[in-house]
C-alpha cells in the first residue's frame, strides 16, 4: 500500500543490472531495489529494440544491460520507478539523489556508498568548482541533491562506487 510511503526524493540510477526478478516487478541496481509496476514507463533505448519491453528481458549478473532508472525513493534502499530504459552499454555510471550521510573522504545516496579520492572533481551547479574540503567542509549538507558520475565496478561488484566527479544542484 503506497499511501503510507513516505517519500525521499527523485533519484536516477545510470548503471548496470545487478539482478532481475521479473515475476515480483524487481530489479536491483547499485544494491537498490528498484520496483516497477503497470505505471513505469519501460522503454528499449538498446541495439535490441525490444518492442514489448519487459522485465523478462533484463538481463543482470556477468553480463548485465546497463539501464537508466528515473522514480521516487520511498527509503534508502528502494526506488519505485517512473521510467526504466535498457540503453547501450556504458562504462560510466550516474547516480542522483539526496545526501543522506558523509564522512570525508566517502558519502552516501539511498544505500550507496560514494568513495571520492584525488582525482574526483567537485562542483556546484556544474559551473563552480570546490575542492573536496569545501564539500566535506560545509558545502554540502544531508538532504542535498546530489549528482554522482563513476566508472562502474566490474559486473558483481556494484558498490561501494568512486566518483569522478560530485556536483551539488540547487
Amino acid at each position: 500500500d503506497t499511501a503510507d510511503v513516505v517519500l525521499v526524493g527523485a533519484d536516477r540510477i545510470a548503471a548496470n543490472v545487478d539482478s532481475v526478478t521479473a515475476a515480483s516487478g524487481q530489479l536491483v541496481v547499485l544494491g537498490i531495489t528498484v520496483l516497477v509496476d503497470a505505471d513505469t514507463r519501460l522503454e528499449d533505448q538498446s541495439d535490441e529494440g525490444v518492442r514489448e519491453f519487459s522485465l523478462a528481458d533484463l538481463r543482470g549478473g556477468a553480463n548485465p544491460d546497463f539501464v537508466e532508472v528515473r522514480g521516487v525513493a520511498v527509503n534508502q534502499s528502494t526506488i519505485f520507478a517512473t521510467l526504466l530504459q535498457r540503453q547501450q552499454p556504458d562504462d560510466e555510471g550516474q547516480l542522483d539523489g539526496r545526501l543522506f550521510a558523509f564522512d570525508e573522504p566517502d558519502f552516501q545516496i539511498l544505500n550507496v556508498v560514494v568513495g571520492t579520492d584525488g582525482l574526483t572533481d567537485f562542483f556546484i551547479n556544474e559551473d563552480v568548482e570546490i575542492s573536496a574540503q569545501e564539500f566535506f567542509g560545509g558545502a554540502a549538507a544531508a538532504g542535498d541533491e546530489v549528482q554522482v558520475k563513476f566508472l562502474l565496478n566490474p559486473p558483481g561488484a556494484s558498490t561501494p562506487i568512486l566518483a569522478e566527479e560530485v556536483e551539488i544542484e540547487d
